[in-house]
């Protein structure tokens, strides 16, 4: 009973960790206003994070307790690489046409959704 109660508290601060930073901005990693074409590179590139991000999501929710603890590095990972793309999200929006917002939502979307899977347990 003690290792379950000590697992789900690191779980909890894992994912507390992963969605505090989410959306916010913190000046750092910032690549700033970028021209169309790297505004298409990054929401290529975030989908692609995004797919993998959602994949650890459906394998983690899917697992024994046992699986669960030794997936949580990777969970610790994923989220700040989610940290990462946050932030460049935001840094780069100033510069997106409607079309790239309205995908950039989408995606932001999925990894809302994919995020829940890892806090239930």
């Amino acid at each position: 009973m003690r290792n379950i109660i000590s697992f789900s508290l690191v779980l909890f601060c894992v994912c507390a960790i992963t969605l505090a930073g989410c959306g916010k901005n913190n000046g750092a990693d910032s690549p700033g206003q970028g021209s169309s074409a790297d505004v298409e590179k990054f929401l290529d590139d975030y989908e692609k994070f995004i797919d993998e991000y959602c994949k650890s999501a459906d394998k983690f929710s899917g697992s024994s307790m046992t699986e669960k603890a030794k997936l949580l590095q990777n969970v610790a990972v994923k989220g700040q690489e989610m940290q990462k793309y946050s932030n460049e999200a935001i840094a780069v929006q100033a510069s997106m046409s409607d079309d790239a917002k309205e995908r950039l939502e989408e995606i932001r979307k999925r990894a809302d959704e994919c995020s829940e899977k890892f806090q239930k347990m």
